[in-house]
């Protein structure tokens, strides 16, 4: 018979990734007017593209994006709202801090219509602190599982799959991650954690990705080079 030792164990999560998936039942109208809004910027920012060949996509495009777009329209403020509070609550249940501070924040779009099938190549914003990604419009033909537009993340550690068994329904580890979003569907997750965007069989699918930081007292100060450069200060 083998001996018995006395033992103390710890175990400790290391920095691991989580995602957040929140469906909002705001309604049609809600959506109807996001859409409204999301296509003409989309259109907009699509011709103003045409003399800027190289940009992938809206997001972020020269400072114009989609909340600059829609600044005084009170469906976008109230979709940003939406969007802050929920990042707000992702960092609060992921790392006990609740966020009372301002936020900086851009949005795009990504539009899939008739029978265009793109996607997006897996990427990361490791200078952003999060992500979120809000699906107002998604009329999808079903008959193809591979076409689903489906959100996924990757491994990071690009290992993916173990060869044991997992029981616990708090950790994944496949190869990637994916989220079929719905209407109404508010997905937020960290910036430098690697995703993509499936292709898409249907009719229209329309999400808004945006970008967040946190402002807090610990990140560092910067200081505007040209700014600096142009005060005296009687020197």
């Amino acid at each position: 018979m083998s001996r018995r030792f006395s033992h103390t164990t710890s175990v400790q999560a290391l920095w691991t990734p989580f995602v957040m998936h929140r469906v909002i039942q705001s309604g049609d109208s809600f959506n109807q007017e996001v859409r409204e809004i999301a296509t003409e910027y989309d259109t907009a920012v699509r011709e103003m593209r045409e003399g800027f060949p190289g940009k992938s996509n809206n997001l972020g495009y020269g400072g114009y994006d989609l909340i600059t777009y829609g600044k005084n329209s009170k469906v976008i403020k109230d979709l940003v709202s939406l969007v802050t509070d929920a990042c707000k609550d992702f960092v609060e249940m992921v790392y006990g801090y609740r966020h009372d501070g301002d936020m900086m924040i851009n949005a795009g779009t990504f539009r899939q219509h008739g029978d265009q099938n793109l996607g997006i190549p897996a990427h990361t914003h490791n200078k952003r602190d999060l992500v979120a990604v809000y699906y107002p419009v998604i009329d999808a033909d079903d008959s193809d599982p591979m076409k689903d537009g489906s959100l996924r993340l990757f491994d990071p550690a690009n290992i993916g799959k173990r060869f044991w068994a997992c029981s616990n329904e708090h950790s994944f580890y496949g190869n990637w991650y994916a989220i079929k979003p719905e209407v109404g569907s508010l997905v937020v997750f960290e910036g430098w954690i690697p995703h993509d965007s499936g292709y898409f069989k249907g009719n229209e699918r329309l999400s808004i990705p945006f970008l967040i930081d946190l402002v807090t007292d610990k990140k560092h100060t910067m200081t505007s080079v040209t700014e600096l450069m142009s005060e005296t200060n009687g020197i």
